[in-house]
């Protein structure tokens, strides 16, 4: 009798514990699923973002007001598959410290699915390895650095060109259309800054009678340029080529102004002169001339289709805002991520969300004009406009020009 009850008590334990795994392999199957993934909910996706929204680059802000823009005609337009997009955005003053501060707020306190937008190469480089532990994306940033890119790093996801190819682009631009035989070249002093030598070397090898007479680096929170003033018009060039970000770029083109250098050409990376809003940092009388580049022209010369979605959502949420420059890279970037959402579908997960982006091919859904990812190429855009400042706005003057990533050609496309 005491043997049959220890076998149906051993069977019944034999039965629980079959169940008790089943029940783990349903717990960890689910775990799998969307419903489980953070930051997403059958409602909503949480989304965040890191950048400069105060000090001496501050005007990238616009960067995060774009990105909210979009989110918002998105959310009253009735989201994505169901799901409103809900954004935080933290400020890092543009310091790598404070951004890595961000990040691990935004991934641990607030439980964020994804960052969308983020500015600067040095905060963004300060956060990789976290991206990497975490399995984080990053769509789009504010920075081409080949440390970023060069080789594709799997959780960050660009829009903007590279910066070698972009100088590379201007400086072949200048030789054509200008007939600048001479430069001089100010670099922002870091391994992001030094690429614009790197487009310089290129530029170099397809135009062999170009001359560099002078180079002069700074650092990103200089604001006396009077030296580099001076060394520039003794080395008296046909053009000064800089790659540095915006409020370093206006202080050295209000300093050479000052010493009567108004009418030298004066070419800046779209990193420091893709904005009207430097038009208020110098006035329009030092600005004007200013020859960058862009990836989207300004709503009043745009074909895009989709631009007066831009202008109307913008001028409703930040009305005190120019509905065009770093707004537009925002906006943009809010795009890619929405359309890598939308083809996740049902699953919503970062693995997938990642998977999907490497699907873009050629896709022109935002108002950049086309972005390729694949997973040995995570900058996404290889076309700009070569632009100039006029009239308190910043207009094209070329058509657009794209770089042949496999026979290192430029495409000047009528």
């Amino acid at each position: 009798m005491k043997k049959k009850s220890l076998t149906l008590i051993f069977a019944c334990l034999v039965l629980f514990l079959g169940a008790c795994g089943d029940n783990a392999n349903e717990s960890n199957n689910a775990d799998n699923t969307t419903d489980n993934v953070q930051g997403v909910t059958d409602t909503e996706i949480l989304v965040g973002q890191i950048g400069a929204q105060s000090g001496h680059y501050g005007v990238y802000d616009y960067v995060r007001q774009g990105v909210q823009s979009h989110f918002n005609f998105v959310n009253e337009n009735g989201g994505v598959n169901g799901r409103k997009i809900k954004f935080i955005a933290y400020d890092d003053k543009f310091e790598a410290k404070t951004a890595l501060q961000h990040v691990k707020r935004l991934e641990e306190n607030d439980g964020v699915f994804a960052l969308v937008g983020n500015v600067g190469t040095i905060q963004t480089l300060a956060i990789a390895p976290y991206l990497e532990d975490k399995g984080l994306p990053l769509i789009g940033v504010t920075s081409g650095a080949k440390g970023l890119f060069n080789p594709a790093n799997p959780n960050i996801f660009g829009s903007v060109m590279s910066y070698t190819i972009e100088i590379d682009i201007m400086i072949d631009y200048l030789v054509k259309e200008k007939g600048v035989k001479t430069i001089f070249i100010s670099y922002l002093n870091n391994d992001a800054g030094k690429e614009t030598l790197d487009g310089v070397a290129s530029a170099l090898k397809r135009h062999p009678d170009l001359k560099v007479v002078g180079e002069e680096p700074h650092l990103p929170t200089d604001t006396d340029f009077s030296v580099a003033a001076q060394k520039i018009k003794e080395a008296n060039p046909d053009a000064v080529v800089v790659g540095s970000g915006p409020s370093t770029t206006a202080n050295l083109k209000k300093e050479l102004h000052k010493i009567g250098l108004m009418d030298l050409i004066f070419a800046a990376s779209s990193t420091g002169g893709d904005d009207p809003n430097l038009y208020n940092l110098v006035g329009e009388e030092v600005w004007s001339g200013t020859i960058s580049n862009t990836s989207i022209p300004i709503p009043e010369v745009s074909k895009d289709s989709d631009m007066d979605d831009f202008v109307q959502q913008f001028q409703k949420d930040f009305p005190d805002s120019p509905t065009s420059g770093f707004s537009m890279w925002g906006w943009s970037m809010a795009q890619i991520f929405v359309e890598a959402v939308e083809r996740s579908g049902d699953d919503l997960t970062r693995d997938n969300l990642k998977k999907q982006l490497e699907s873009f091919e050629n896709w022109d859904g935002s108002l950049y004009p086309s972005i390729t990812y694949s997973a040995d190429n995570h900058y996404g855009n290889t076309t700009i406009y070569i632009t100039e400042a006029k009239d308190n706005t910043i207009v094209p003057i070329s058509d657009p020009i794209t770089f042949d990533v496999e026979t290192k050609e430029i495409q000047y496309i009528k």
